[in-house]
């Protein structure tokens, strides 16, 4: 435990270290925020709400909360349930396979989503997500366990980029920093009120059924995933009309 606590210091270190070689370009003197297209910003008197979360990203950012209340029952739970069905040796593994699948499936999914639209990318994923879930809740063998973490990795990978680039890319261009703040707050406040409660339900049942109920959060997921659609081409569609 020691050795994993300074292994992650250093990689934080690390990090923090890594950020000194980032550069922000900035206006070059004499450009106005006309020629770098960007909305000029209006200054306001004292702290709003809105200086911290972006309204326009709200929606699609409780859809990722959903996402991370999911994900924090496999962060939060992996090992315990391995060890439950008597597969403790998959539960590193299944993360392995997971990790593989969201690097292989971002590129493509970027291309799909810059190509066509969300639609092309969330249902597929959502499917995949779903599937992995069922797979992995009625899993009796390490096999089982693999394979759902492929497909699980796959929708995820999916899910996560389609979210974001949707909560970054409806707001204006001088509010994208706030849009990925709101978005990044209530997915890691989903993860903390996830691991809450897939506990709770853990405690009362077991973990197989922990994961089996995570079916139902698909289909609310589902649901709220085409209300944000369908509010959003009503948006551009009043945008275009004026």
């Amino acid at each position: 435990m020691t050795l994993l606590l300074v292994s992650v210091s250093v990689l934080a270190a690390l990090s923090l270290l890594f950020t000194m070689w980032i550069r922000v370009g900035q206006p070059k003197q004499g450009e106005s925020t006309m020629e770098l297209n960007v909305e000029p910003v209006k200054r306001k008197k004292g702290m709003h709400w809105n200086d911290f979360i972006e309204p326009k990203a709200l929606p699609i950012s409780l859809v990722g909360f959903l996402l991370a209340v999911s994900y924090s029952s496999l962060a939060g739970f992996m090992a315990t349930y391995t060890n439950e069905i008597h597969q403790s040796q998959m539960g590193g593994i299944f993360f392995v396979a997971f990790a593989i699948m969201i690097v292989l499936f971002r590129p493509l999914v970027g291309k799909v989503f810059d190509k066509h639209n969300e639609h092309y990318v969330y249902y597929p994923g959502i499917v995949l997500f779903t599937i992995g879930m069922y797979l992995l809740s009625q899993a009796n063998s390490g096999t089982i366990v693999l394979v759902a973490g492929f497909i699980m990795g796959a929708g995820y990978g999916a899910l996560f980029s389609c979210f974001h680039a949707l909560a970054i890319v409806q707001p204006p261009e001088h509010r994208r920093g706030i849009a990925n703040a709101t978005f990044f707050l209530l997915f890691d406040f989903g993860y903390g009120v996830g691991s809450y409660f897939m506990g709770l339900i853990a405690s009362f049942t077991n973990y197989r059924m922990m994961y089996f109920s995570q079916e139902s959060l698909r289909y609310f997921q589902l649901v709220c995933t085409m209300v944000c659609t369908i509010a959003r081409k009503q948006s551009l569609q009043n945008h275009n009309a004026i």
